[in-house]
């Protein structure tokens, strides 16, 4: 029982891990994009 709890609670905390990797990594790109890419091209792509 205290094994699989301790299983689950690292499962957890490891794709909690991925997921501020993945995170950082998109808000980085996001910051790129938006330097290459005028805002309302940005905007329009949105919204369409």
């Amino acid at each position: 029982m205290n094994d699989r709890v301790t299983v689950a609670v690292h499962h957890v905390s490891k794709s909690r891990t991925i997921m501020h990797v993945l995170v950082s990594k998109m808000n980085t790109f996001e910051k790129y994009v938006i330097q290459k890419v005028p805002a309302h091209v940005i905007l329009a792509g949105k919204q369409g």
